[in-house]
């Protein structure tokens, strides 16, 4: 009978401990900063510990960030975006040693990174001495001494375009420049959502509204994340 009531007992216990010790106290414990993006992600620091928090639920939940010194933590940028099809978490934060990052419900270490010439652009491209990169990922062939973030998911250097890091086929550097709302164009083509749309006359182009427009050749209709042409 002993036995069956410390069966029993032992979940209460277990959750007991969760609530107090995983959410309870981490959530008294300092906050560090007052900037919140809009999912509501907080950084709490505890005596030897920093945790992060994703979704408020009814329960908050926190976790740990591995291998971090607490004296030295500080948030180097800190967003949230949604793009056209999910939302993007998208934190650097970092101690005395390490740059880390924050990208669906994880903060990892950026292990290939040159701490002192480390440098956000903007929500998802940052750069160092060594090269540019998406999240954690380089991208390979571009010449950092020009490369610029444009906005949008381009970028440029002085020989190629970029959407969100792979280059745009057939796409002027030297002439692209933004157009209006999602287009984009360079002397002779237009570009939408990384693509050169073949056979386009940007001369004649007659934008009067981003969802249907036309130019000599051709009739465009914008049908959520794509052009029709006709």
């Amino acid at each position: 009978m002993i036995m069956s009531k410390n069966f029993f007992l032992l979940p209460i216990v277990v959750f007991i401990w969760f609530i107090l010790f995983v959410n309870i106290i981490p959530f008294f414990m300092h906050m560090i900063t007052d900037q919140v993006d809009s999912n509501n992600i907080y950084y709490q620091k505890g005596f030897w510990n920093i945790y992060y928090s994703g979704m408020w639920w009814p329960i908050p939940f926190y976790r740990k960030i591995k291998d971090v010194d607490v004296d030295s933590f500080e948030i180097i940028y800190l967003t949230w975006w949604k793009n056209w099809e999910e939302q993007i978490y998208s934190d650097y934060v970092k101690d005395k040693n390490k740059i880390f990052y924050w990208s669906l419900y994880e903060v990892e270490e950026l292990k290939e990174v040159d701490y002192n010439s480390f440098l956000v652009t903007n929500k998802w491209i940052w750069l160092d001495k060594n090269g540019v990169y998406i999240w954690s990922k380089k991208i390979t062939g571009i010449d950092t001494k020009t490369f610029k973030y444009l906005g949008s998911g381009y970028s440029k250097d002085k020989d190629y375009v970029y959407y969100h890091g792979e280059k745009v086929k057939g796409a002027d550097a030297s002439t692209f420049e933004h157009l209006e709302a999602e287009y984009w164009k360079d002397k002779e083509h237009l570009i939408f959502v990384g693509k050169v749309i073949e056979n386009s006359d940007i001369s004649s182009l007659d934008f009067d509204c981003c969802i249907r427009f036309e130019d000599k050749k051709n009739i465009y209709r914008r049908v959520k994340n794509n052009l029709e042409i006709d």
